[in-house]
């Protein structure tokens, strides 16, 4: 399969062949790096947007640096997913960016929001509990689902032709192409995950939900419902019956937080712990990372099939 980068480039080449940009680019600062390969990817041949929350750090725990202060303070546009995600975020956007347009990507046309579930652990699946919503009333982790990401491209597009007028024919073009290679990419997932099969995982926090949505997949339970609130005995005791139960059929683990209680899950239950980044922190920025990311989770979903 064609990269996002090489489908893009080949997509508006030619037309690029003799022109440049008519002015400065604009400076686009993004929060979160799945967000940013659908900038950059929006963005070739004009420009790279900045990012914020890179390597292993989580939105969920992270603290703005001096570099990143420099960021904001001189940006034309920040794209970030809403203040439930990146709780660093809006006070800095007031100080720092007043001067910037700001795209929330939560309140932004065509994205469909899930609320926030807890797992009904008396059941061993999936479900909601109006009065445990520990990251408020919808999950935030809404990048994950393929038709949210063309959404999500439709918002930054508009945003970028409105405060960068002289290269909107650029942002016309690589919105095309990106749209095509989303559809593309998300059947070809679909197809993937529909001939191989899948197992049922215990995820480490809650944050697959929108990626199960898109592919028909289900989880088993969540070690952390809120990876700032420390795990409960009580709830790794459900936990545990879970796995010795073969209800699950692996433990996903995160990059960004402490393993210790998945290895001990996975342990009792003599199941594979699997890494699965819902950030894709492993591949580097750019407009690559958004379908390296969705492929590695179906990899992990993959994987996690049971006698794997």
């Amino acid at each position: 399969m064609h990269t996002f980068a090489t489908r893009l480039s080949t997509a508006i080449a030619a037309s690029w062949l003799l022109m440049l940009p008519a002015a400065a680019a604009p400076n686009v600062v993004v929060s979160i790096k799945p967000v940013q390969s659908l900038t950059a990817a929006l963005m070739q041949n004009v420009s790279t947007p900045s990012l914020i929350v890179d390597n292993n750090d989580s939105p969920h725990t992270f603290s703005l640096r001096p570099s990143d202060a420099q960021s904001l303070q001189s940006a034309d546009l920040v794209v970030w997913v809403g203040p439930e995600l990146e709780a660093f975020l809006p006070k800095a956007l007031e100080t720092l960016a007043a001067d910037a347009d700001i795209l929330e990507l939560d309140q932004a046309p065509g994205i469909a929001l899930l609320p926030t579930r807890d797992i009904d652990l008396d059941e061993g699946e999936a479900g909601h509990d109006e009065e445990d919503h520990h990251h408020g009333p919808v999950d935030m982790h809404l990048w994950l689902d393929p038709a949210n990401a063309a959404a999500i491209a439709n918002a930054i597009a508009a945003e970028l032709q409105k405060i960068d007028p002289e290269n909107a024919d650029a942002y016309a073009a690589n919105l095309n192409a990106l749209q095509t290679e989303l559809a593309d990419f998300e059947q070809s997932l679909r197809d993937q995950l529909a001939g191989s099969g899948t197992g049922r995982p215990i995820v480490y926090h809650d944050a697959f939900q929108y990626f199960e949505h898109a592919f028909g997949l289900d989880v088993a339970g969540a070690v952390s419902i809120n990876p700032e609130i420390a795990t409960s005995a009580a709830h790794l005791a459900d936990l545990t019956g879970i796995v010795k139960a073969n209800q699950a059929d692996c433990v996903f683990v995160e990059p960004q937080f402490e393993p210790r209680l998945a290895q001990a899950l996975a342990e009792q239950g003599g199941i594979q712990t699997i890494e699965a980044d819902p950030l894709g922190s492993q591949f580097p920025a750019g407009p690559d990372q958004y379908a390296q990311l969705l492929q590695s989770l179906a990899s992990a979903f993959e994987n996690c099939r049971p006698g794997n």
